[in-house]
């Protein structure tokens, strides 16, 4: 994993959460060996305020960083355990781990959710990940992520592209 792969990762948390109604407080990423892991030395991380209701929306947040194309992290960290992502429903819950899939697991039981409303969050997940405004906002998000390291959540909504500029990148 790389500094790239790492804010790639961090941005579809922060988009996603900004997307949601949710404030941002900052996105991150830096350099940390993580011990019997040879290679894996970024990390990152997506700070929301701290101050909300716990609902869907946040799954939606947990799990969009995986379920995007371009992210191996939660694999890597987490749902290799299991070899799935997203988490996979059985005996009555999502299979636990660390990272990404620890925070799912925990928010799929706070919630109380089904098996029913937990693969309609997934499919909620996949239709947001189509929308190409979404899909910008994620790539410009990422490359000044991984050029700063640190973002505020007023930079990360300053990076929301608008419409004229989206419909722009889907002529190209």
């Amino acid at each position: 994993m790389d500094r790239g792969d790492a804010a790639t990762h961090e941005a579809v948390h922060g988009v996603l959460a900004a997307h949601l109604g949710r404030r941002v407080l900052r996105l991150h990423v830096g350099q940390r060996p993580i011990p019997g892991r040879p290679g894996l030395y970024w990390e990152g991380a997506c700070d929301l305020d701290p101050d909300r209701d716990l609902d869907r929306n946040d799954l939606v947040i947990l799990l969009a960083a995986g379920m995007h194309e371009s992210s191996g992290i939660a694999r890597d960290a987490g749902s290799g355990d299991h070899g799935v992502w997203p988490p996979a429903w059985l005996d009555g819950g999502v299979l636990d781990g660390i990272g990404d899939r620890h925070q799912v697991h925990g928010c799929v039981r706070l919630l109380k959710l089904t098996e029913e409303q937990y693969n309609d969050t997934i499919i909620q997940v996949r239709k947001l990940l189509a929308e190409p405004e979404l899909r910008l906002w994620i790539a410009k998000t990422a490359s000044a992520l991984a050029r700063d390291g640190l973002l505020t959540g007023d930079e990360v909504e300053a990076l929301r592209p608008d419409r004229l500029t989206v419909e722009l990148q889907e002529a190209a």
